[in-house]
C-alpha cells in the first residue's frame, strides 16, 4: 500500500511540475493586441519563407505559443497541411497527410462566413470567455489577397471558444499531436 501511495505521490507531483513547467502568458500581455501584432508578423515571416511560391486560394494558420504552427492551405477543394517549428537558428517543416475524414472539418474551416471579422483577444468587448488557461494560441484565415477574415490571440484552453467547436477543436487536436510526436522524438521543445 504504501507502494501505490509513493506512486501517487510521485505521479501528482510530476504532473503538477509539468503544468507549471509551461510558460504561461498573463493576460496583461494581451494589451493593446501587441500579442496579436506579434503573432502576425510571425506568421507573416513563415508565410513568405515558406508559402510566397505556393499556389493557394487561402491559408489557415494556427499555433502555440509562437513556436508550433499548423499551416493548412485550400486550393479550389485540394487541402494540404504542415506542421512548421519555429527555432531560433533553423525552422522544421513537415507536409502532414489530410486524410478524406478531415474533409468535411476543412470546409468548414475554410468557410469565411462562420468568422468573425474583429480581431480577438482577451480585451475584446464582442468577446467574452468562461475559462482561459495554458500557453498562448493564434488563428488566421487569409485569402491569396492578404485579407485576414479572421484573428484571435487566446489560450489553448478557452471556453467558448471565439470559432466553430468543432474546428477549434480539430486544430487543437491536430497541432498537440504532432507536437507531442516532436517531444517524444527528441525530447526538445
Amino acid at each position: 500500500m504504501k507502494y501505490i501511495n509513493k506512486v501517487i505521490i510521485f505521479i501528482s507531483i510530476f504532473f503538477l511540475l509539468s503544468c507549471s513547467a509551461q510558460k504561461k502568458q498573463p493576460i496583461e500581455k494581451y494589451n493593446n493586441n501587441t500579442s496579436v501584432i506579434k503573432s502576425r508578423e510571425d506568421v507573416n515571416n513563415l508565410t513568405e519563407k515558406y508559402f510566397s511560391n505556393y499556389k493557394y486560394d487561402n491559408i489557415l494558420v494556427f499555433s502555440i505559443s509562437d513556436k508550433w504552427y499548423l499551416f493548412i492551405t485550400k486550393n479550389k477543394t485540394l487541402f494540404e497541411s504542415f506542421y512548421v517549428k519555429k527555432e531560433s537558428d533553423n525552422d522544421y517543416i513537415e507536409k502532414l497527410e489530410v486524410t478524406s475524414n478531415e474533409f468535411k472539418i476543412l470546409n468548414k474551416a475554410f468557410n469565411k462566413n462562420i468568422y468573425n471579422k474583429d480581431i480577438v483577444d482577451f480585451h475584446s468587448k464582442k468577446y467574452k470567455f468562461d475559462v482561459a488557461q495554458g500557453n498562448k494560441t493564434y488563428f488566421v484565415l487569409t485569402d491569396k489577397s492578404k485579407i485576414r477574415h479572421a484573428e484571435f490571440s487566446l489560450s489553448v484552453i478557452i471556453d467558448p471558444p471565439p470559432i466553430n467547436k468543432k474546428v477549434y477543436y480539430y486544430l487543437v487536436t491536430k497541432l498537440l499531436n504532432r507536437i507531442s510526436i516532436d517531444s517524444e522524438g527528441n525530447n526538445t521543445d
